[in-house]
């Protein structure tokens, strides 16, 4: 057997046209290998998290334990058609190694990368093992309009839970970050810190303050707070007090979606068991932050929705 060293193979010589087409060869072979890794990540991904895989007409061992029974069974049946696409994006959102990578996954990629390289900036993306995550629950939430979206509920090993809610597009089932990660113009406790007059929409838990006393002062109380992702039972320290007049429109939608919870619903009627901290609404609301004379006020612009997905309609009427 002839054995060559190095030293002994003449190395071949390309004419410079050569060396440019091998060049370029090489580098569209090096976009077909990131792209292949990219796949092989989401399939990886998406193997572990729907481990039995998708069966045709078939619910998967996911989907069947969701809440079947409080269900309606065209609920169910389109669950069991959609659930499969929605955990193969979760799976791709979560492995992605990069913000442009990420943004594939999300509703209204366009609208959104401005303000997800705006919200990792402050907020660096989690850590998660695809392999460890594991489905907690699903369902269909009816939107006013007539749209159905999927929702998700995930418990990580380490102890973390997420919901996940995904809107059907034009090319797939797509996840939505800004509810995913409670998305804010600016993180909420350095908004309240912060010296000089501002503005921002934020997703916060509201949380009524001496509603017993509301009928003798005739106003609202409000205190606001950041939510921890990954533990939806807590919530970050309360904020100043927000005071609303009881009449007011902003007013009389927090309250409406107050009665909503004290009497066990979710908004929308999201079967999913109700997680957030005890006595508190999901909310997106308007700020403003204003130094003047008296010193520092806050107040509430606009109670834009009883609710954290990204749509227009407040959720409740009042």
């Amino acid at each position: 057997m002839l054995r060559l060293k190095m030293a002994e193979v003449e190395k071949p010589r390309f004419h410079k046209r050569e060396v440019i087409r091998h060049k370029g060869r090489y580098f569209a072979l090096k976009l077909v290998g990131v792209w292949a890794l990219l796949m092989v990540a989401v399939a990886v991904g998406g193997h572990f998290l729907w481990q039995n895989g998708p069966r045709d007409e078939e619910p998967t061992e996911m989907v069947g334990k969701a809440a079947k029974n409080t269900l309606a069974d065209e609920d169910y049946a389109y669950l069991n058609r959609a659930y499969g696409k929605c955990v193969a994006n979760l799976s791709g959102f979560l492995a992605a190694g990069t913000p442009e990578v990420r943004n594939q996954f999300v509703r209204t990629p366009l609208d959104t990368a401005r303000r997800m390289a705006r919200f990792y900036q402050s907020n660096p993306f989690g850590n998660f093992d695809v392999t460890s995550i594991r489905g907690l629950g699903s369902g269909v939430i009816h939107l006013k309009d007539g749209r159905k979206l999927i929702e998700t509920r995930w418990g990580v090993a380490d102890g973390r839970s997420f919901d996940a809610v995904f809107f059907e597009e034009q090319d797939g089932w797509r996840l939505d970050w800004e509810e995913f990660v409670r998305f804010g113009d600016h993180p909420w406790l350095l908004f309240l810190s912060e010296p000089g007059n501002g503005e921002g929409e934020f997703r916060l838990f509201a949380r009524e303050r001496l509603s017993g006393q509301r009928d003798e002062v005739g106003d609202l109380g409000i205190a606001l707070h950041a939510p921890r992702f990954g533990y939806p039972g807590e919530a970050e320290e309360a904020s100043t007090e927000f005071v609303l007049e009881q009449h007011s429109e902003a007013a009389g939608l927090l309250l409406k979606a107050f009665e909503i919870r004290k009497a066990g619903g979710r908004v929308y009627g999201s079967t999913l068991p109700n997680q957030d901290p005890d006595g508190m609404i999901r909310v997106r609301v308007k700020v403003r932050r204003a130094d003047g004379a008296l010193g520092r006020t806050f107040a509430i612009e606009e109670v834009k929705a009883c609710h954290w997905l990204s749509i227009d309609d407040t959720g409740v009427s009042r």
